[in-house]
């Protein structure tokens, strides 16, 4: 069968096709800040906690899940064992995320006794190796995605003067002239994105229940014509990596 289709958006202006996706996640403060998200999309909308949690922030964002759970939210998503506890101490049903670095049977399985509903697999695991796991838990790959490559406390982009006039995706140029997204996660810490997307469309991924799209600092029109291309079973259209989903594991 053609594995369900998740997408993931940084931001709630980035929305498009929801009618379509099987799964819409969305920052859990974007949710807040449009809490009629949480009537219009329903049981398909699911609340991103963050990638990162610091010291003496559990308390705020406990109360923003159960606020969220308030809401009609009824599923999280968590990167981050200290976000799987968060989300399930508020009632939500957890989704996990590839940060969760899941490769082996063995983590599935861990992560079905801890009550996840779903996980989606490492970005690293060749989709050979992912068509090989065993267990029951329902399973995942992201097939589209300008990807977070590393995260900085002290953002790389900042100017002597702070963070006052910079628009939140800041950019960088490296020696050959390639330019590098630096993407802001509410001051807390920023992401230098892939320069090119990972793109796994039309390609065969055996073993896989759900195809996300993890989209970051894309124009919601950017957004809308990959989603439909996968729809469509369509191919790359332009730069992309594969990144490790068709290499080997020694």
């Amino acid at each position: 069968k053609v594995p369900a289709l998740w997408a993931r958006f940084e931001r709630a202006d980035q929305l498009c096709r929801t009618d379509a996706l099987d799964r819409v996640i969305l920052p859990a403060g974007e949710i807040l800040r449009r809490p009629e998200l949480a009537a219009e999309l329903g049981e398909k909308l699911t609340a991103e906690l963050p990638w990162l949690i610091w010291p003496r922030q559990e308390a705020r964002l406990e109360a923003d899940g159960r606020a969220l759970a308030a809401l009609g939210v009824r599923s999280a998503w968590a990167d981050n064992l200290g976000a799987v506890r968060l989300g399930q101490a508020c009632g939500l049903d957890i989704c996990g995320g590839w940060g969760l670095n899941v490769t082996n049977s063995e983590a599935l399985d861990e992560y079905a006794r801890l009550g996840l509903s779903a996980v989606t697999l490492s970005v690293e695991l060749p989709a050979a190796d992912a068509a090989r796991l065993a267990g029951d838990l329902p399973r995942g790959a992201v097939v589209w995605g300008t990807l977070p490559l590393m995260r900085f406390r002290v953002c790389p982009a900042m100017p002597a003067g702070g963070c006052t006039g910079c628009g939140g995706a800041p950019q960088l140029t490296d020696r050959r002239g390639v330019r590098w997204t630096v993407l802001c996660a509410e001051k807390q810490y920023s992401r230098l994105l892939n320069p090119v997307p990972l793109d796994l469309s039309g390609r065969d991924l055996p073993g896989i229940d759900y195809r996300l799209c993890y989209f970051t600092a894309e124009s919601a029109a950017d957004c809308a014509g990959v989603v439909d291309r996968f729809l469509r079973g369509g191919r790359p259209t332009g730069p992309h990596t594969t990144g490790m989903a068709f290499s080997r594991l020694l």
